[in-house]
């Protein structure tokens, strides 16, 4: 799950700021 939508098995590209979801654990991805 990205930004709270079910993405399946295809590849996505991450943007600054995106939320992560795995097993139920969220995770925001950050550019530094």
């Amino acid at each position: 799950i990205i930004n709270g939508k079910p993405i399946g098995a295809q590849a996505y590209a991450l943007s600054n700021h995106d939320e992560i979801e795995v097993l139920g654990v969220k995770m925001e991805f950050c550019l530094d």
